[in-house]
Order: C-alpha cells, then structure tokens, then sequence
C-alpha cells in the first residue's frame, strides 16, 4: 500500500509546516499592519491640514504623524525578525511550543511598541493642538485603554506616564509566559532524558538481585562478577574460578 502522506504528516510531527506557515503569516500581518498605520496617519493628517486648524495644531498633528510612521516601521521589523527567528527554529521535538514562545514574545513587543509610539505622540499633540489624541485612534480598536485627557500640560504628561508604564507591564507579562513556554519544554526535556536512561538501570535490576543473593561460590572472587554454573572461567576478567 502506498503511503503518499506519511511525508506531510512527518512534516507536521517535525514541526516544519507550522514554522514555515507561521513565518509567511507573520510577514503578511507585517504588511497589513503597515498599510493600517498609513491610513491612521492619514486620518490625522486630514485634521492637521484643515483650513480652522491653528498652527500649533498642524504642527501636533505632524509631529504625532512622525512618531506615528516610527511606531509602525517597528512594528512590522519586529513582524519580520521574529519570522526569520521561526523559520531558523532546529529540529525539536516539540512543533508547536516554540512557535508559540516566540509570538508570545513578538505579541509583548508589538503592543509595548504602539503603546509607546502614542504616549510620546499623543502627549506631543496634545501640548499643542489641545485636543485628545485617543479620538484618532478609531483603527486601534479595543488595544488602548480609555482615558479622559485634559488639554492641558498635566494631561499630556499623565497620558505618557501612563502609556510608557503599560508598555512595560504587557512587556513583561508576554515575556514571562514565553520564558515560562521554554521552561516548562525544558522541564519536560529532561524527563524524557531521564525516563530513558533509567531503562537501562531498570534491565540491570535483575542481575544486581542475583549478585545480592548468590552464594559465595556463584562469583568470582577476582572481580566480584556473577558466572555461569559450569564455567571454568570467569566471563568477566578470565580469571579461573
């Protein structure tokens, strides 16, 4: 019977469609995530260009624009450079557990990013068009938490303490359910080590229970090794018995 597809299903068990596929994915949300900042920079662009909008507005607007495009620019390196991680993964045998690892890591990296990215932005615009940045925001969805902004220098400042301090929470909390992924493959590792070499102490077992119980007479007084009945010699260091 021919097995046409064993060689996929040994590609699954070895891991390397996921890691391939999870790579292109990775590349692609890249790619969208990029195109979703455009358009969110556009938005903001329109604001800032507005014939009733003050100077000190447009140049917010600019301003929060630029750190804006950097954000995302990071984003999706960080998208790249954890699909070039996944596509180097060696062969393990754990398919999945690494992957997740690392898009544990990149989920942390990319939130922290765009959390960043606003606070310094948003608090900028908000120093000098008075107006809460977190309305243009729409395309980021649930990912920001609500605030209530006044227009005012505390509030910008507050807007940045509280993004920069978020950042570093979600940071470390992905990071340390990654660690803990890798820790608990380790863990796991290391069982299998040792479940196999105590199948060897397991086969010996027997013949450390025949040394315990056999007569003076059942081993060789050279070396100590059990002989076989019979035997002139001892099958372990030759010495006559």
């Amino acid at each position: 019977m021919p097995h046409f597809f064993f060689p996929v299903l040994n590609a699954l068990s070895e891991g390397r469609v996921i890691r391939k596929v999870a790579a292109l994915a990775l590349r692609i949300l890249g790619i969208v995530l990029a195109l979703c900042g455009l358009v969110l920079v556009i938005e903001i662009l329109k604001y800032s260009f507005r014939p009733d909008t003050t100077t000190e507005a447009t140049l917010g607007g600019l301003l929060f624009s630029l750190i804006l495009l950097a954000a995302f620019a990071c984003v999706v390196e960080i998208h790249f450079y954890h699909a070039r991680n996944i596509g180097q993964l060696g062969e393990t045998s754990f398919a999945v557990i690494p992957v997740v690892s690392i898009l544990c890591r990149l989920t942390g990296e990319v939130y922290a990013t765009l959390l960043v990215g606003v606070g310094i932005g948003g608090c900028v615009f908000l120093w000098l068009a008075k107006v809460s940045p977190l309305a243009f925001l729409g395309a980021l969805g649930g990912l920001l938490p609500a605030s209530n902004l006044e227009a005012s220098f505390l509030g910008g400042a507050l807007l940045l303490v509280e993004m920069c301090l978020l950042a570093l929470a979600v940071l470390a909390g992905f990071y340390a359910a990654a660690e803990g992924l890798l820790l608990a493959v380790d863990v796991a590792d290391d069982v299998r080590r040792l479940a196999g070499q105590a199948g060897p102490a397991q086969a010996a077992a027997p013949l450390a229970a025949a040394v315990g119980s056999a007569a003076p007479g059942d081993f060789c007084k050279v070396c100590g090794a059990v002989w076989v009945a019979g035997n002139n010699f001892c099958g372990n260091c030759g010495s006559r018995v």
